[in-house]
Order: structure tokens, then sequence, then C-alpha cells
């Protein structure tokens, strides 16, 4: 079996986990989400939604209750953390005691379902290194995957402990050994975030006659992620400003979520401007599931709030996008690129930039020189080459082969099809 870890977007949007699904073998291998979190509740539609997408699932939120230990096995763990001889806290000894308990519970959940292959990708805790060492322990790997890019080194509770990571390319290879990892093999795959044309934008709704279309990319904010729900109104309400100036722009405007804008400062008006444009035929607003690369594929320059991972993206693909870079990241290795038209440190800035945009100066949001850097193939087959990769690991281990040999064999052969340096097994690249 191949588990993915369970999350709402992961079954049938441009955001999916398993987006290289379609290179196993089903008649084969299970493929299986595992819904392990109290925010990925076990409902109905949860379920009619996976199965659609030809997935079984299991509820695994309370592993102590399923892994179903003897109490021999109880009393095993309890011997262990008595017996050791060096001097520690008590709060130390319960935290090792609640970490070998998680390891023997997963251990035994894997071992019983054949799982030979885990994607994590949610759980950034210290739980996240138990699971790993029990698919260790049960014959198996962790695969993970990167789906946005950041300006900063995240915390270091973001412990990253697959056996393999992909990248997108060079520039998230050189984030994840910034921040640090444990991983045994990290390869490049390419961007695998794509159209979504089961998604289409109702283009139909816009008037005719629109001269210059913008695509509006909102993003998360926080003061941990260093930028506030205060700098994202600003953003909207200048952005919004400058369209309703242009009587002959559209719009298509790609939230996270427009119920979030109602909770910032002077959001409800926000929201209410925005259905003002939608009644004159001014302004889409893509639905959730829709790609962002669908959404800029309609317009001639994307608008992004923050370094805005769906705008490199967009840039990556081919198109054209401009980002207000609210926090200052004045390190970031764009600014060292002198004549790059598409990071700017003010608002003004960048707003200016879309105005020339507009007049018709096609270097403004030009991404070209940066797109080998964050896109490691450009083909767009992504999906291909994990799934790929997923299929020979899986094929080795159902033949006998052990998961780390599996998988060691099966990153060699990646890197010798794919033209890539050799590097030998537990190097960090």
């Amino acid at each position: 079996a191949a588990w993915v870890e369970y999350y709402p977007g992961d079954v049938d949007t441009f955001i999916s986990r398993a987006f290289w699904r379609d290179g196993v073998d089903r008649s084969r291998y299970d493929l299986t989400f595992y819904f392990d979190r109290s925010d990925s509740p076990w409902t109905e539609e949860a379920l009619r939604r996976v199965h659609a997408a030809g997935f079984s699932a299991v509820e695994m939120r309370d592993p102590a209750a399923q892994a179903g230990l003897a109490l021999a096995d109880i009393w095993a763990l309890l011997g262990a953390a008595l017996q050791q001889k060096r001097k520690a806290p008590l709060w130390l000894r319960l935290f090792e005691l609640q970490f070998e308990t998680l390891v023997a519970c997963w251990a035994a959940i894997f071992a019983r379902h054949h799982v030979k292959l885990l994607v994590q990708h949610q759980e950034k805790s210290w739980k996240s290194q138990a699971q790993a060492q029990a698919l260790e322990q049960a014959g198996g790997i962790m695969l993970g995957v990167h789906w946005s890019l950041t300006p900063f080194d995240e915390q270091t509770f973001d412990l990253t402990p697959q056996h393999v990571y992909f990248v997108w390319g060079e520039e998230s290879r050189r984030w994840l050994h910034a921040k640090g990892h444990s991983c045994r093999h990290v390869l490049p795959c390419g961007v695998w975030i794509e159209p979504t044309p089961q998604w289409p934008l109702r283009r139909d709704k816009l008037k005719s006659g629109l001269s210059f279309m913008l695509a509006v990319f909102d993003s998360s904010y926080g003061y941990n992620i260093h930028h506030s729900g205060e700098q994202m109104a600003l953003f909207l309400d200048r952005v919004l400003a400058l369209h309703e100036s242009h009587g002959t722009w559209g719009a298509v405007f790609k939230p996270k979520s427009t119920q979030s804008w109602s909770l910032l400062p002077g959001g409800p008006r926000l929201l209410a401007r925005v259905a003002a444009l939608e009644a004159e035929g001014r302004v889409l607003v893509a639905q959730r599931e829709t790609s962002p690369v669908t959404a800029a594929e309609a317009c001639d320059l994307t608008v992004c709030y923050s370094v805005n991972s769906a705008g490199i993206v967009i840039g990556a693909h081919g198109g054209r996008a401009v980002h207000w870079d609210c926090s200052g990241w004045l390190d970031h290795p764009f600014y060292a690129d002198r004549d790059q038209k598409f990071f700017y440190p003010s608002l003004e800035e960048m707003l200016a930039a879309v105005e020339a945009a507009a007049a018709g100066d096609r270097s403004v949001g030009d991404f070209s020189r940066w797109r080998g850097k964050i896109d490691a193939f450009g083909d767009g087959r992504a999906a291909e080459r994990v799934g790929g990769f997923v299929a020979s690991y899986l094929d080795r281990t159902s033949s006998g082969t052990p998961a780390l040999r599996a998988l060691d064999e099966a990153a060699a052969e990646y890197r010798a099809r794919l033209g890539l340096d050799a590097a030998p097994a537990g190097q960090k690249l």
C-alpha cells in the first residue's frame, strides 16, 4: 500500500500531493488516504470524494487505539524508559516515552496494512519523525514534496524527516538545505502545479471589450510569517482602486478564501467593491479549486500580495507576474538581479509597474531569467517523473527488496534516467 495524508485539497484539486497517482498501477498497489488530523474530519462527503478519485480511505486519528498493542508491548516500553541510565528531567523522560510509544503504534499499523510508502505533508511537529522511524521498522519509507516557496528559513520544528524529498528546482533545494533536513535523498522533479481544465473560469460573465486583464492573488498572512492582515487589506484596497480607475480593465481574483477577507480591516467594504465590479462584468472570482495557472492564463499580468508562491509558479509557466514584497526581504536572491521587474519593495512601485505593463511594457513581470532556477525541467512532466519513481520503488519492494535498498536503487535509476549527477545514499545534496 501507498498512503497519503488526507487534506481536503489533496483529492481532486491543483494542489494535490497525490499528483503522481497516474504513474502507479492500481491493480497491484492500494492507494489510500489516511485521516490522522482533527481538522480533516471523517465525513461521508470526504469519503465520497476519496472513493470517486479511486482511493481507499482509513481512519487513523487515534493511532494508539488502532495499533492494538499487546500488554507485553506496553510493559516493554515502560521498562525501557525506566532502565535509562542517563540523568534527565521528568518531562523529558515522559516526552521520550510518548515518542517511543507513538513509534511502536505506527509501526504496528504500517506493518498490518503493508504500507511501503507514506506521503506525509501537513504534520510538521516531532510526530512526523516518529512516523518516519516507524516506517523503517515496518519496511517502508516516507516521501515528501513542497507546494510553495518561502523567502525565509522556516522554524526548526519543521523537521523534514522524509526519506526522499522532491523539490521543484535549485531554489527550493537551496531553501531546504538552509532550513536543515534529514532526508536520505533530495531529488528535483520540476513544478507540478498545473492548469485545472475541470475547474474552468466563467469568462462568459465578463463583458466584452476589456483592454487589459489582471489576475490578483492574495496569500496567507500571520505575524509568524512576517506579514499581517492590515498589509493584505492595504494591498486589496489599492489594487481595487487602480482597477476601478480604469473602466476598460478586467480582473480575475484568485483568493485563498473570500471568507477570510471579511475578517480583514475594512473587509466587508472590500467584498462589496468586488461584488460591484462582478455585477459590472469586470471581475471574476475564481473557485477555490481553480488552479492559479488557469486564472493567470486568462490574463495579461498577475498581481501578487507578498512573495507569492502562486505568482512564482506563473512565472515558471512562462507568464508575467509582479509581487509586492511587503515584508522587505531585501536579502532575497531576486534582488541580486538588478534588472528584474517582478519583485517590488513598495506597493507604489508595484502599482506603477502594473500601469506600465498596461501601457505595453512587456518587461514588467518577465520571469524568464529565473525560470530555470525555480523549475528544474520546465516541461510540465513532474507528475510523470515522481509517479515513475514511486512505481519503481514499489515494484522493488514487492519483489522482496528491503525498503531502504529499494529506495536507493530507485533514486539511482531516477538520476541516471534524467542525467543527474550521481550521489551516494545519505548525502545531503
